[in-house]
């Protein structure tokens, strides 16, 4: 009878001594383990927490993607602002999600941009003021200003028309994300 709980215990003396050795900090495949030295080594690397420029609240609305679906559209509800007559200042932010639809046009590559625009809803006119441009990981790029710029007509299909229908039409402005 010794012999057959004999095997039994030395499965479970070998059980228990793969969990501590499992359980200790000796595995290179942990998140840490103690080297030779003594001290504690990272084995994974560290990757940057993401950061969305403009942050993610509420107050952003998604407008939709352009006709190639590179970018993704959206609006800052919060920053729209009455200026004068009918001229609204307003920011908004586009994410490239298609890279390989997207042409750059002489920008850095980029992840995130965040633009203020104005916008005259008599003329169907737009104005960008500022522009900066952001990496995936929301870390500033380049900074563009704009203050020699003119209005321009508001072209059909364009990301301006859906602003300017949002803006001025209130076209879905009642539907949040």
């Amino acid at each position: 009878m010794v012999t057959k709980k004999f095997p039994q215990y030395i499965t479970l003396i070998l059980a228990i001594s793969i969990m501590s050795a499992c359980s200790s900090n000796k595995s290179p495949y942990s998140k840490s383990y103690t080297g030779s030295s003594g001290k504690s080594k990272n084995s994974l690397p560290k990757v940057p927490a993401r950061i969305v420029p403009g942050g993610s609240g509420d107050n952003w609305r998604y407008l939709g993607v352009t006709g190639n679906s590179a970018l993704a559209i959206e609006i800052n509800e919060s920053s729209i602002n009455k200026q004068s007559g009918n001229i609204y200042k307003y920011q908004d932010r586009k994410t490239v999600v298609n890279p390989a639809n997207f042409a750059y046009n002489g920008t850095p590559n980029y992840y995130y941009s965040l633009s203020w625009w104005k916008i005259n809803c008599d003329t169907k006119q737009y104005l960008t003021l500022e522009t900066a441009l952001y990496d995936g990981y929301g870390k500033s790029i380049k900074n563009y200003s704009f203050s020699n710029n003119s209005f321009a007509n508001v072209a059909s299909g364009s990301v301006a028309e859906t602003q300017y229908n949002y803006v001025c039409n209130n076209v879905y402005r009642n539907v949040g994300y």
